[in-house]
C-alpha cells in the first residue's frame, strides 16, 4: 500500500487518504513486536517515553492528571511514633524539604511508571537531614541488573551510579519482578488519545478544505484563450476568489431577450454533509475525552446535579469512587515516603519508629477534606453545583464552599 507509512518507513500519526489506514496503529506494538505493557529494559522504555511525553500535551490528560495530583496534594498527613521528639523532628525535616513538591515528584511516577530522585543528605546541628530530593529525569535514566535481573545500580545520563545515591519509586508498588520500569496510566488511554489526535487532524483539514471551499470555474475556452489578456484577467479573478470582497465576471447580453449571460460562471464544492458534519467530530472527541477521564480516574458526572430522578445518587456515587482514587493514590504515594521516614529515623533515632499517613482515615475533619478536594478540582477546571456540595457533605447553605 502506497501511503505514508512506506514513505517514512516508520510508525505515524498522520491523516491517509480515504480507503488507506495504519495496519498496526499502536506504536507498542509495532515497535516490539507484541503486546508489552511492562517493558522490562531500557531500549524499550526509550521507545515509548516519547509517546507519553508527547500524550501529555493532549489539554483533558494533563487537565485531569493535574486534577488528581493536586487533589493528592491537598490532603492532610500526620507523623506518629511513641516518641514525640523524633516524630516532630522528621516533620519538619520534610516540610523545610517541601513535601509537597516531593509528592509532586512522586507523581510523576503516575505518567512514566516510574520516579527516581537523587538524595542529597547534610549534617545539621548534630542531626542528618535531606537537603534535596532532586527529580531525574525519566528519560535519562537506566536501571541495571546483573546476569538473574536482579538491580544492581542506576545509569544516569550515561554514568553509573550505586543505588544508594538515589530514591526509587515504581508504580504502582504492586510489580512483577525485575519490571523497574513500572507501568504508567498513560498506557491504559493510550488509544483514546490515539484516535482523538486522528479525528482532530481530519475534522482540522475538513475545516481547512471547506471553511473556503474549492472554486470550480467554467469558463469559455474560445474567448479566455492561454496567453490573452482576457486569460490573464481571468487567472487574476480565480486567484483573488478567497479575498476579494467581491469579483467581476464577463458577459454578453442575449438578444433574444434571455439577459446578460455571463462568459464565466463560479461555483464552490460544499462537503458531502451539512455543518452538523463538523459537530460529529466533536461529539466523537468528547466521547475519547470522557473515556480519557474515566481511565484516569475522573468520572463524566462528578459534581453535576439536575431535576432527572437519580441524578444526585450518580453524583455522589462518582465523587465517592473519585475519592477512592485519590486515597488509593495517596496510600501509594505514602508508601515510598514510608522509606525515606524510615532512613530518616534510622540516621536520627535508632530503634525509635516514626510513621506517616496522609490523614484520610480519621473521621474527625473528613468533610473539609473532601471540601478541599472539590475546590481543587474547581480550580482546575471542573465545574459543581453548588447544591450537590452543600447535599453531599450536610451543609448549610452559608457554610457551602465557594467554587466559582
Amino acid at each position: 500500500m502506497n501511503n505514508v507509512l512506506e514513505k517514512a518507513g516508520k510508525p505515524s500519526i498522520a491523516v491517509f487518504p480515504k480507503g488507506q489506514w495504519i495496519s498496526n496503529p499502536d506504536p507498542f506494538l509495532n515497535a516490539y513486536g507484541e503486546y508489552s505493557p511492562f517493558p522490562g529494559n531500557y531500549s524499550s522504555f526509550r521507545g515509548i517515553i516519547g509517546i507519553y511525553e508527547k500524550m501529555l500535551l493532549d489539554d483533558k490528560i494533563s487537565q485531569v492528571l493535574g486534577a488528581v495530583n493536586s487533589a493528592v496534594k491537598t490532603l492532610g498527613w500526620c507523623f506518629d511514633s511513641p516518641n514525640p521528639e523524633a516524630a516532630a523532628f522528621i516533620r519538619e525535616a520534610l516540610e523545610r524539604l517541601d513535601l509537597r513538591k516531593f509528592i509532586s515528584g512522586l507523581l510523576t511516577a503516575r505518567v512514566y511508571g516510574f520516579a527516581v530522585f537523587e538524595e542529597v543528605w547534610k549534617s545539621e546541628g548534630g542531626r542528618y537531614v535531606i537537603a534535596e530530593e532532586r527529580l531525574l529525569p525519566a528519560r535519562k535514566v537506566e536501571f541495571v541488573t546483573d546476569e538473574f535481573a536482579a538491580l544492581v545500580s542506576l545509569n544516569y545520563d550515561g554514568r553509573e551510579f550505586p543505588l544508594d545515591w538515589f530514591h526509587i519509586f515504581t508504580y504502582p508498588e504492586v510489580m512483577p519482578d525485575s519490571y523497574f520500569y513500572g507501568q504508567s496510566d498513560l498506557r491504559k488511554i493510550y488509544r483514546e488519545w490515539y484516535n482523538k489526535d486522528v479525528l482532530k487532524r481530519y475534522r482540522n483539514l475538513g475545516l481547512e478544505n471547506f471553511a473556503f471551499p474549492m472554486a470550480v470555474v467554467t469558463y469559455d475556452e474560445n474567448r479566455y484563450r492561454h496567453g490573452t489578456p482576457e486569460w490573464d484577467a481571468l487567472q487574476s479573478m480565480v486567484a483573488g476568489l478567497k479575498d476579494d470582497a467581491r469579483v467581476t465576471l464577463p458577459g454578453t447580453f442575449d438578444p433574444a431577450g434571455k439577459g446578460l449571460m455571463p462568459g464565466v460562471e463560479i461555483r464552490f464544492l460544499e462537503p458531502g454533509f451539512s455543518g452538523g458534519g463538523f459537530e460529529a467530530f466533536e461529539k466523537a472527541i468528547e466521547a475519547e475525552n470522557k473515556a480519557i477521564s474515566r481511565n484516569l480516574g475522573l468520572p463524566d458526572d462528578l459534581g453535576f446535579t439536575d431535576t432527572s430522578a437519580g441524578s444526585y445518587a450518580k453524583s455522589r456515587t462518582e465523587f465517592d469512587l473519585f475519592w477512592k482514587t485519590v486515597t488509593d493514590l495517596a496510600e501509594t504515594v505514602a508508601g515510598s515516603i514510608r522509606k525515606v521516614v524510615a532512613r530518616l529515623t534510622e540516621y536520627n533515632f535508632p530503634g525509635e519508629k516514626v510513621t506517616f499517613s496522609f490523614d484520610i482515615s480519621r473521621e474527625n475533619g473528613l468533610n473539609e477534606r473532601k471540601a478541599d478536594v472539590l475546590k481543587t478540582l474547581a480550580e482546575a477546571g471542573i465545574k459543581f453545583d453548588p447544591g450537590f456540595i452543600g447535599r453531599y457533605l450536610n451543609l448549610a447553605e452559608t457554610d457551602v464552599p465557594s467554587v466559582e
